[in-house]
């Protein structure tokens, strides 16, 4: 039995409500964010690692590997076309040899053989080691000075900003009703999917509970225009001690007021809005206006 004309709330245009009550003219902008854990400090152990990032020590190992392939097929190529049966000096003819030196003359140590500028086939040899050596001071040069920075501040992982941020991460967030979910629970994007799978329903008293104990839980809450959040009991200063806003939006949608199919009410009532609206930029109208 219905109990009111009117209902003003946090109503966004589900199709399911829209089977029994209709929606007037929108009077506000509203979107969906995330409460969500704060990123946590790295081991100990990642802090050698943290001057380059994945891409870099790829690139570093890479020009390893390939320095030192190059380096062993040069030696051979000129000890076959350039070298002298007698001679027994064979700097970089073995493999092991060859990646240890690649690897030394990395982190700034150079050869401790001399060579023979008189034989023919060290020539090449020299002139490459020379280059690697010149591009071994570059990237240990870059590597001490982005560990200095690692050391003398914290690092920590990167925070969750996005929407891929939440289902990479597999977060784990909760709301109080299952409300939270009507918006994308039917979308076919993956992300929405994971992101719904580790969605739990749980009763303030419990998010509380948990938010006072641990951080790992997100939350999900309300963005206002002009800045503003909602505010939920769960989301106090004992929970948000532990998290931080997420940047992105997971998704929004305009709010609107509920009033009974068919009300005679509608016409009136969206007119009204309308004309709330309108007065309400009307003095940001004006100052355009007049510049």
């Amino acid at each position: 039995m219905d109990q009111a004309d009117i209902g003003f709330s946090a109503f966004y245009a589900w199709p399911s409500s829209f089977k029994v009550v209709d929606f007037p003219a929108s009077h506000m902008r509203s979107s969906v964010t995330m409460v969500t854990p704060q990123p946590k400090l790295l081991p100990g152990w990642m802090v050698p690692l943290a001057p380059f990032s994945s891409t870099m020590w790829g690139a570093v190992g890479a020009c390893l590997v390939g320095s030192t392939y190059i380096l062993y097929n040069l030696q051979r190529f000129v000890d076959k076309y350039l070298g002298n049966s007698q001679d027994k000096v064979n700097p970089f003819s073995k493999m092991d040899y060859t990646a240890l030196r690649t690897y030394a003359m990395l982190v700034n140590q150079a050869p401790t053989f001399s060579w023979n500028s008189n034989v023919p086939r060290h020539v090449p040899a020299r002139h490459f080691v020379a280059w690697f050596q010149f591009l071994g001071e570059v990237i240990s040069d870059t590597y001490n000075a982005g560990l200095a920075s690692v050391l003398s501040s914290p690092r920590y992982e990167p925070p969750i900003e996005t929407i891929e941020d939440l289902a990479n991460r597999d977060v784990i967030w909760a709301g109080n009703h299952v409300a939270w979910i009507w918006s994308i629970e039917e979308d076919d994007n993956p992300n929405l999917q994971t992101i719904t799978e580790n969605f739990r329903c749980l009763t303030n008293e419990q998010m509380n509970e948990i938010g006072q104990r641990s951080g790992d839980l997100a939350f999900g809450i309300e963005r206002l225009q002009g800045g503003h959040f909602t505010t939920e009991p769960h989301i106090n200063g004992g929970t948000v001690k532990h998290r931080r806003i997420m940047r992105g939006t997971l998704y929004w949608s305009h709010l609107y007021i509920l009033l009974r199919k068919g009300s005679p009410y509608m016409r009136h009532f969206r007119t009204l809005v309308s004309r709330r609206l309108i007065l309400k930029s009307y003095p940001r109208i004006k100052k355009e206006a007049i510049h």
